[in-house]
């Protein structure tokens, strides 16, 4: 099978790119997920802390995501994302929801 030159080259330029992407977050973030109780919540300072029998995520929240509703106790299911220094969370689901006022 033969290919030209040209062919050749654009295949080893779009395997260059590919391999510089990879290694400095070029790719699109990897969702994870955690379901929990709360432990604790601070509105100040965004952050809201699920636990459960093996894991602990300290995560925080950008505008617009209505944890004001929650409690310490209350079970979420909580998908986030890694930003850099962070976890944010990029949708926040209550089981029993009665949102505050």
């Amino acid at each position: 099978m033969k290919t030209t030159t040209g062919k050749g080259i654009s295949i080893v330029f779009a395997l260059l790119l590919f391999a510089l992407a990879c290694p400095i977050n070029g790719m699109p973030p990897i969702p994870h997920m955690i379901r929990g109780g709360v432990e604790r919540i601070d509105a100040q300072q965004r952050e809201l802390v699920v636990t459960n029998g093996h894991d602990r995520a300290v995560l925080t929240w950008k505008e617009g995501t209505h944890a004001c509703c929650l409690k310490p106790g209350d079970t979420v299911k909580a998908y986030y994302r890694k930003a850099p220094g962070s976890y944010v969370i990029s949708d926040l689901r209550v089981p029993s929801f009665n949102c505050c006022n």
